[in-house]
């Protein structure tokens, strides 16, 4: 699952315990389209970072970003070692 799809999820699972109502009731309080909303939730928006930090806000929700850690090219060798 890509990152776009898992924070879309946890926005709809989230949106939807905390029975927060609807996208359209939710983008008026935070000035965001219903349209931008349903696309975060569906993992599919390109829009402005600035819209999905604000609505994973509301959510009760953050973003983190955090450094891959990329196996060297010795450690790539040895898991396919063939002996």
């Amino acid at each position: 699952m890509d990152a776009k799809t898992e924070i879309g999820e946890k926005a709809r699972q989230t949106r939807k315990a905390k029975s927060l109502g609807s996208m359209r009731e939710i983008g008026k309080l935070l000035e965001i389209s219903r349209n931008d909303i349903s696309e975060i939730e569906r993992g599919i928006f390109n829009g402005s970072l600035n819209n999905v930090l604000k609505y994973l806000n509301y959510l009760g929700l953050t973003l983190e970003v955090q450094t891959q850690v990329k196996p060297t090219l010795d450690e790539l060798a040895g898991m396919f070692n063939d002996d």
